[in-house]
């Protein structure tokens, strides 16, 4: 089997491609923020409860405040930046192809034309979105696919193929599994 798409990733749909790939973690950053925000403020109304002498703004509800607020808009700073990575890059088209042995990158820049392959045992992990493919190549970085790159019977098509040939070349080759783990 053979599928090959062509398409073009802006800035806004790569960062949330990226974003979707890692929400996960995000959430995780973002739940963290939130928790700190309410001990602080439970720590601060318990000291203020027992009559102790009341703690001075600054030393307390500013830096709550601050730590709460840097923990919970990480995400929205995180798509700002990798905007910026993206629009720096200047990618002007991707033509992927996907065969049964894995990927072929076509991408070109401004600067010129970039090939790379990967095979289906490379990738740690596979994942769909209502708007994305994600593949992993490791855990800390995803390829985005946008599903708009499919014709629309190439997209089902495309996600039952990725999820057979990842799982085959993971029966195959089990040794690369375990040093990627």
């Amino acid at each position: 089997m053979f599928i090959h798409v062509d398409y073009r990733l802006e800035a806004d749909e790569f960062a949330r491609g990226v974003l979707a790939a890692f929400r996960r973690g995000q959430r995780i950053f973002q739940a963290m923020g939130v928790i700190t925000g309410l001990l602080l403020v439970a720590a601060y109304a318990i000291s203020f409860a027992k009559h102790l002498a009341p703690p001075s703004l600054w030393t307390t509800a500013v830096p709550m405040l601050l730590g709460t607020l840097y923990l919970t808009l990480m995400s929205w700073v995180r798509g700002v930046v990798l905007r910026r990575q993206h629009r720096q890059r200047k990618i002007t088209s991707l033509s992927v192809t996907f065969t049964e042995d894995g990927m072929t990158w076509d991408v070109q820049t401004e600067g010129g034309r970039h090939r790379s392959t990967m095979g289906w045992a490379s990738l740690v992990r596979i994942r769909e979105t209502p708007e994305f493919f994600l593949l992993y190549p490791t855990r800390k970085r995803a390829t985005v696919v946008p599903k708009r790159a499919f014709a629309p019977d190439q997209a089902e098509l495309f996600s039952r193929f990725v999820e057979y040939a990842f799982a085959e070349a993971r029966q195959t080759q089990p040794d690369v599994q375990a040093a990627q783990a």
